[in-house]
């Protein structure tokens, strides 16, 4: 008999691995653009405790909070991805899904960053 949580570790094994590479690129992005104690960040970890379909990343930063699902080029949103972000867009927020470097800069900086407190 498979064990199908051995095939579940193997494919998220993947998923992490380019989590892996585009995470510590975003975090070196912002240390240097806003400085490491001017933003909070949380990333989400996919594991049985939690709830399945959140945004890989949470950035705190001027009184908002943004949320990023981490993609590789060739993956897909799963059905539970697809509804959190149907639920937070109806709550009046944006799960951006990124698969590059690039795109989360553009995002940021034209999206997040002109945040004004009033």
């Amino acid at each position: 008999m498979v064990n199908p949580l051995k095939k579940v570790a193997v494919r998220d094994k993947r998923h992490q691995t380019e989590n892996s590479r585009l995470k510590p690129a975003i975090y070196r992005y912002l240390d240097k653009r806003l400085g490491k104690n001017n933003y909070e960040r949380n990333k989400n970890h996919g594991n049985r405790y939690s709830r399945e379909g959140r945004p890989d990343l949470e950035i705190i930063y001027k009184g908002k909070t943004y949320y990023f699902e981490l993609k590789d080029p060739r993956g897909e949103l799963s059905s539970a991805q697809l509804s959190t972000i149907a639920r937070y867009e109806k709550l009046g927020t944006t799960i951006h899904v990124i698969t590059t470097l690039e795109e989360f800069k553009k995002i940021w900086e034209e999206k997040c960053e002109e945040v004004k407190i009033t």
